[in-house]
């Protein structure tokens, strides 16, 4: 009669385990999302960093943001967070985001990824929005 109890108890403890992992899953999930540990470049709370591109393009993170960089499609992904970008040459570099698309050229510009919305601030030049 021993060995059923054992069982039971066996079995209960990994119910109650799983229980405990969907909760514990979904905070781990809220507070670190997957997109920004995927992140070609993140900052953590009071970090900043600067890129600086071969034709002479900075891209500055701002704190606790992320972006994906892909150079070869001139594409800026916002992840998180926000940007500064200054582009001095003719060459569209285009900043992707949930809400929309940015296109820059001769144009510096921040950008700032809201949790309902995306603020654009062109601090000098012009750019095109095209949002979704």
């Amino acid at each position: 009669m021993d060995r059923p109890d054992k069982a039971r108890r066996a079995a209960l403890k990994r119910a109650l385990g799983a229980v405990a992992l969907v909760p514990t899953a979904w905070l781990v999930g809220r507070q670190l999302p997957l997109d920004v540990w995927r992140a070609d470049l993140q900052t953590s709370v009071g970090e900043h960093k600067r890129l600086s591109l071969a034709d002479g393009s900075t891209l500055q993170l701002n704190t606790d943001s992320a972006v994906n960089v892909d150079l070869g499609a001139r594409r800026v992904t916002l992840v998180r967070g926000e940007i500064a970008l200054k582009v001095p040459g003719r060459a569209a570099l285009t900043i992707e985001g949930p809400y929309g698309r940015v296109v820059v050229s001769q144009s510096e510009v921040c950008v700032r990824l809201n949790q309902s919305d995306c603020r654009v601030s062109v601090v000098s030049g012009a750019v095109q929005l095209y949002p979704l």
